[in-house]
């Protein structure tokens, strides 16, 4: 479809004849039968179609009628005074100025005429820009794959087009990175009072329209299936848009103008229901004192993150071993680990009564020797580093070896980027229509909280797709808690005597390092298992430095603490969590532990 600078749409394709709109709605159909694909080669003349399959020039309200080109062409593009057709199979692209490229496929054409082709549609030699008049391409983008969906430009120098992969993200060449909210199809552009706009129909049947570079606000034109679209700005900041309600592009045209200045911000489309449980929570990671409050049926704590930084504190929690030490009793509902991980969490994961989640790193997810038990998870990573169809075909994959699947889900940009935001928010709808294919899904862990650099709390735009999640599922599944089997009750061990404190270091060292209670609630640093007596805990550390917890919850020294490099937090009954670092060391890593020294 295309549209005059008066308002005068252009329409018809695929054999459904040429027809004419006036801006007050009257219809004027120039060819019917097997004709169409029109173009604008100038205000006053279009190029179509005809039903003998060869190329036509008439006036744009009939007149003389001439042949052009004795060749079909599907689809037809003009511009500029200048025409570009594509056959495939039968001499490729090619344009009146003697412009034959037989491998080629054609993208669109600008109103100054340059040519945009895909040099190789059976190749990967991207996009070419041909100038009128000349045989030799003004530039070549060759990042821009064969795999392009649609194309639209503002002129010579400034297009975008769809990577045609099932997400179709937008992407752009001389002009600012477009962003989205939902996968483009069939975009338009249009430049008004310096402004570059876009307008895209969505996989909700929405036709969108916002700043190029900003999706947040603009407008919801229709929220039906709409075909041909075209932009024309009948007065100053002002845009109508124009479409079809049929894939033919004839009959009724309707029309949306809208005032730029009323753009208001662009509601979320609902998401359907999973029609499950599917838990869906947060990875704090690295957030450490960082706490947020967040959606989420669950967190994650991973890297040492203790309990006692979680806001909510009747949510539960999946943990990996540094944080997992100062989880209550009755808060865990699983274990986080690493596929590659040298250690091996089954035994506190059989003590705890939990799963294990099992999470890599790389795609598609990788073999293993000895597979989890079946009661654990495997979380595959869905970054926008793998497509939607790919990540589609490793869950079925995996569904056939594991009864129970996790994913890690994408809400954040990486540093450095391996994608882009534009990319991220594209992979969203399409994962979720992934992941509620496979019912062996049944947890979701969103990368990553508004603590984190690259998550939410950077990139706002992500956050209401976790509300999507939350809303699609029924809530949090019941994890199948594994009961181990109780082993025989251990002989009791004799209390040892006391163990006097040993002279104090004229310089005492204290290092940070990860201290982790066990099951027991027995530190432990670097493998070593300290020694237990008159109701304290004692270990001795790198350097000759020395400290303990005492029964009323206090953290000593060999100094007496005197130099305050251990702070203690006091949190419920008798766990004690410890925080251990090095004031001299700004760099140095806080690390916690939570201790229950309610047998001492």
């Amino acid at each position: 479809m295309n549209v005059t600078r008066s308002g005068v749409v252009v329409s018809g394709y695929a054999g459904s004849g040429v027809q004419i709109a006036a801006p007050d709605g009257a219809l004027l159909m120039l060819h019917g039968g097997p004709a169409g694909d029109p173009a604008l080669l100038d205000d006053e003349t279009i190029v179509y179609r005809a039903a003998d399959d060869t190329l036509h020039r008439c006036g744009l309200w009939g007149g003389s009628d001439e042949l052009v080109d004795p060749q079909g062409s599907s689809p037809l593009y003009a511009g500029g005074g200048q025409w570009l057709a594509f056959l495939a199979g039968n001499g490729g692209v090619r344009a009146p100025w003697a412009l034959r490229l037989p491998a080629a496929a054609a993208l669109g054409m600008a109103p100054d005429g340059t040519a945009f082709v895909v040099v190789d549609y059976q190749g990967d030699r991207g996009i070419a820009a041909y100038r009128p008049g000349q045989l030799q391409p003004a530039y070549v983008l060759p990042d821009a794959r064969v795999q392009v969906g649609q194309f639209a430009c503002l002129d010579g120098g400034r297009f975008v087009w769809t990577i045609a992969d099932g997400q179709n993200i937008l992407r752009a060449s001389g002009l600012p990175a477009p962003a989205q909210i939902e996968p483009a199809y069939g975009p338009a552009l249009i430049e008004v009072d310096g402004e570059v706009w876009i307008a895209y129909g969505t996989q909700s049947d929405r036709l969108l329209l916002h700043q190029l570079s900003d999706a947040s606000k603009g407008f919801v034109l229709s929220t039906r299936e709409t075909f041909g679209l075209a932009l024309w700005s009948p007065a100053p900041c002002e845009i109508e848009a124009c479409w079809s309600g049929n894939t033919g592009h004839v009959g009724p045209i309707t029309r949306a103008r809208v005032r730029l200045a009323d753009a208001q911000p662009i509601p979320f489309p609902a998401w359907p229901k999973l029609n499950r449980k599917v838990g869906v929570g947060y990875f704090k990671v690295t957030t450490g004192a960082g706490a947020f409050d967040a959606p989420g049926h669950f967190e994650i704590l991973t890297d040492g993150v203790p309990w006692f930084s979680v806001r909510d504190k009747t949510r539960p929690v999946i943990a990996d071993l540094e944080s997992a030490a100062s989880v209550p009793v009755g808060q865990l509902i699983a274990i986080f680990a690493d596929v590659y991980q040298t250690w091996d969490p089954r035994q506190i994961a059989d003590r705890r009564g939990v799963p294990v989640i099992w999470y890599s790193d790389e795609f598609p997810y990788p073999d293993r020797s000895v597979w989890p038990t079946s009661g654990d998870f495997l979380m595959l990573k869905c970054y926008p580093t793998a497509t939607p169809a790919e990540i589609d075909r490793e869950l079925s994959r995996l569904e056939g070896v594991h009864p129970r699947l996790a994913v890690a889900w994408p809400s954040y940009v990486q540093t450095p980027p391996t994608w882009s935001l534009a990319e991220c928010l594209a992979h969203q709808r399409p994962l979720f229509d992934v992941v509620r294919r496979h019912p062996s899904v049944t947890l979701i862990g969103c990368f990553s909280g508004p603590g984190r650099s690259g998550g939410i709390g950077t990139y706002p735009e992500l956050a209401p797709y976790v509300d999507r999640l939350l809303a699609a599922s029924d809530g949090l599944p019941n994890l199948g808690v594994i009961v181990p089997t109780p082993g025989p009750t251990p002989a009791p061990v004799p209390v040892p005597d006391p163990i006097p404190d040993p002279e104090p270091s004229p310089e005492p060292v204290f290092l940070g390092g990860v201290f982790m209670a066990d099951i027991a609630g027995v530190i432990h640093y670097d493998g070593t298992r300290p020694s237990t007596a008159a109701g304290k805990q004692r270990l001795s550390m790198r350097g000759g430095g020395v400290f303990s917890v005492e029964r009323d919850g206090s953290v000593r020294g060999a100094d007496g603490n005197a130099d305050g490099r251990f702070e203690q937090f006091a949190v419920k009954g008798d766990l004690v969590t410890v925080n251990s670092a090095n004031p001299g060391e700004p760099d140095n890593f806080h690390t916690f532990a939570g201790v229950d020294v309610s047998g001492f």
